[in-house]
Parts: structure tokens; sequence; C-alpha cells
């Protein structure tokens, strides 16, 4: 599918969504949609801005990440416990989940696209360097470096060169995965992922609680 067809279709489904909001008839619902939106919209345009630059603080990246991915999470659930009529503090348990499983879903989605193949991935591998944009892995290998070290000057001409050789980034893709940032990457995604499962205390139903479970797993192992 071409880019403008790629466009339209998530036009179409933003148009659906919101006559969906709409039609529930709830005034929270509809302002939950229009702040997801915002959220979304802030996360990429986040993205968007810090293309090509290295000088990026974890904390940057997890706050894109929270508006581009965990925000269409959390805006769900909050959507669906406020339609189930659930206590507000319960509310405020549930969009925490969610958006915990979202930030360890993206964190998960940046991991594999340094360490699956091409064909694995339906697209090319190292697929977020190339675009310049920084994630956490590549934080974290940022980290394990020194300034100035060959390390660091590949780094930094996969991410800010002009004209990318692919050469260099496959290079700099196996230091990446050679260098412990994979696993240190995973390990936060699976602190987030425990972290969300704990705030399903709130929900005292254990069919609901157990559904929620399965979904969050399900969500975090088949991507």
């Amino acid at each position: 599918m071409s880019v403008g067809g790629t466009i339209l279709v998530g036009d179409f489904l933003f148009a659906q969504s919101a006559m969906l909001a709409a039609r529930t008839g709830d005034v929270r619902v509809v302002a939950v949609f229009a702040s997801t939106l915002g959220e979304l919209c802030d996360g990429q345009l986040m993205e968007l801005f810090d293309a090509h630059k290295l000088d990026q603080h974890i904390d940057a990246y997890m706050q894109r990440i929270a508006g581009k991915t965990a925000s269409l999470f959390a805006g769900a659930a909050e959507m669906g416990a406020i339609l189930g009529r659930t206590d507000d503090a319960s509310i405020d348990e549930i969009r925490s989940f969610a958006h915990e499983i979202g930030l360890a879903f993206q964190i998960k989605d940046d991991v594999l696209d340094l360490t699956r193949t091409d064909a694995t991935l339906g697209k090319p591998s190292g697929n977020d360097l190339r675009q310049g944009t920084i994630t956490l892995p590549t934080l974290y290998f940022a980290q394990r470096i020194e300034q100035g070290s060959d390390d660091a000057r590949l780094l930094d001409h996969v991410v800010t060169a002009e004209e990318l050789d692919e050469a260099k980034l496959d290079r700099l893709i196996e230091r990446i995965r050679s260098s412990g940032a994979i696993e240190d990457a995973e390990r936060e995604a699976d602190r987030l992922h425990q972290a969300a499962l704990d705030r399903l205390a709130v929900i005292s139903d254990e069919e609901h609680r157990q559904n929620l479970v399965t979904w969050a797993d399900m969500a975090l192992t088949l991507i």
C-alpha cells in the first residue's frame, strides 16, 4: 500500500473511532478520546523533532512512547472502564495498567527492530536507526560506550549522516546486540509488564481480572 493509501486508511479508522466515541453519549468518553488524540500527536511530533539527535535522555524517550503508543492503550482501557461504570479509583488503576503495557509493548517492538531479520519483520531491520529514531536499546548502548571511541563514532555516523552507509548500520546493529543493551531494554519491558499486572488487584472479579492478564500477556508475546 502506498503512503497516501496508508494515511487514508488511518483517517478512515480515526473517523470511525470518533463516531463510536460520540455514539456512547458519554461526555467523559468523548473527553478521553480527544485527550488521547492529543497525546498521540504530541508523541509523534516529539519523535519527529528528536530524530537524528544523540543527546537524548531516557526520560524523553519514555515520554515520547507514552504519547505515540501507550496513550492508545491507556485511552482504550479508560473508556472501557468508564462505560463499565467502574469507580474512579479503579479507573485510574486500569488506565495505569494499560499505560504500562503500552510502554512495554513499544519497548519490545523497538527491541525487535534490532533483533529480527528483514524477512521476519516484514520491513528492513534497523529501520528505526535508518530513520534516525533513537530507541531504548540504542540509548542503553550509548550509555555503555566511551566518548570518542570507535563505537561512539559509529553511532554518531549512523544517526546523523545525511547519506547512510548500510555496512556501518549493520555493524552498529551487531555492536548493540553484543553490548547487553538489548537485554537491559527487555528487562525494563518485563518490569513494566509486572508493574502493570500488579495494578489489577483492584479488580475483584476473577474472570475479568484474568481476561486482562491474558490480554496483556498476548500483547507482549505476539508482537
